[in-house]
C-alpha cells in the first residue's frame, strides 16, 4: 500500500507492527483529508512519542 494509504486499520497494522514513519505518513494523509478528528489525535500523539525516543 501506498505511503499515502489513509485507511485507518492500515495506520493501525502499521502501528501494530512499529513501522512509525510509516504511520506518521499514513496520518498526515488522513488529516489532509478528514481533518483532525477524535481518531486521528489520538492516534497522533503516540506515534509522535515514538518517533521523539
Amino acid at each position: 500500500m501506498a505511503w499515502e494509504d489513509t485507511n485507518r486499520s492500515h495506520i493501525d497494522v502499521l502501528i501494530e507492527n512499529e513501522e512509525w514513519i510509516a504511520a506518521r505518513n499514513c496520518l498526515r494523509a488522513y488529516i489532509s483529508e478528514n481533518g483532525e478528528d477524535y481518531w486521528a489525535k489520538n492516534t497522533w500523539e503516540p506515534v509522535e512519542a515514538h518517533l521523539q525516543n
